[in-house]
């Protein structure tokens, strides 16, 4: 989910990284090392170019992007990510899947995108129900190939797996 940024506040991506990393108000401005440290961030999902845009002009797309580049500021040692793929443009996703490539550290992600999981993925926790969790290396592909567990959804709300038994599908 993104917040809403009112279209009319004076407020720039420059004043939000300000407001977020140092906790200090917008209008006390940002030092040149606050500021290289900004622009350092958004150069890591290619936005630099979005440092003095106003936030609520921005794009779903760039708002992604600026938040991401929030997100990943401290340089975590583990990231999880709960369903990160969800409302990403092609270019943010792409600009995400290259960081995690070069990620030193670990990730963990919750995702139904098994073509992001292809991409990311060196290893997978299969949560097998009555507590068994299973481990496999490599991608879904490999998943799915070493256990020949395929889901579908029916249009019925049913979910059936590759063994024939079927379950109700949660609806939010």
């Amino acid at each position: 989910q993104s917040p809403a940024f009112d279209p009319g506040e004076p407020i720039s991506v420059a004043d939000l990284f300000c407001c977020c990393m140092s906790g200090r108000p917008a209008f006390l401005g940002h030092s040149a090392k606050m500021h290289a440290l900004i622009l350092e961030c958004l150069d890591r999902v290619h936005g630099t170019d979005l440092i003095s845009k106003r936030v609520g002009t921005l794009s779903g797309g760039e708002l992604q992007r600026v938040l991401l580049a929030l997100a990943l500021e401290p340089m975590p040692n583990i990231l999880i990510l709960d369903e990160p793929t969800n409302d990403l443009d092609i270019a943010t996703l792409t600009i995400l899947e290259d960081y995690l490539d070069s990620f030193d550290g670990i990730v963990v992600a919750v995702s139904h995108d098994r073509y992001f999981l292809d991409r990311i993925a060196n290893r997978i926790f299969a949560f097998e129900g009555n507590g068994v969790i299973t481990r496999y290396e490599g991608g879904y592909t490999d998943y799915q190939q070493k256990t020949n567990h395929v889901i579908t959804v029916k249009d019925s709300g049913i979910i059936q797996d590759a063994t024939g038994v079927e379950k109700e599908k949660k609806v939010n």
